[in-house]
């Protein structure tokens, strides 16, 4: 299931869309991949050039409790700590906190922009189902 971020109540592009563009994988130590796509790697670079306090950080997507389907994703820039896995992608590295990497295995970070709204997309494969706004998921 794929959920966007960022953009209030909006919906991924129809869940049909397919990535033509080079993507860069991490394979963590556990087995398990997250896959960002360059133009999420070009935003997160866009965006830590453009918000404040945000230059010499790295963003970090995590899985917290919460939302009206039980999980939902957060986008923060932080600072690495101990057993985040780090991500490389096109002149950025993205973090994930191990507890958060079970459940993004497999998964795929994009950026799209629509006319509802525009955010990161999380192509989630342990997405059991979400809610309407499509902001959280239940696994």
């Amino acid at each position: 299931m794929s959920f966007i971020a960022g953009s209030g109540c909006g919906s991924c592009c129809g869940g049909g869309h397919s990535h033509s563009h080079e993507e860069d994988t991490m394979k963590a130590a556990t087995g398990g991949t997250v896959t960002i796509t360059d133009k999420a790697a070009e935003k997160v670079v866009a965006f830590q050039q453009s918000m404040q306090g945000a230059a010499d950080k790295q963003l970090r997507i995590a899985i917290r409790a919460g939302g009206c389907s039980g999980f939902s994703y957060d986008f923060v820039f932080d600072t690495k700590r101990d057993g985040d896995f780090e991500v490389a992608a096109k002149g950025t590295t993205v973090l994930v906190d191990s507890m958060s990497m079970n459940m993004l295995n497999g998964s795929t970070i994009d950026y799209v922009e629509t006319v509802q709204g525009a955010g990161f997309v999380v192509d989630n494969p342990n997405a059991s189902g979400g809610c309407g706004c499509g902001s959280s998921f239940s696994a």
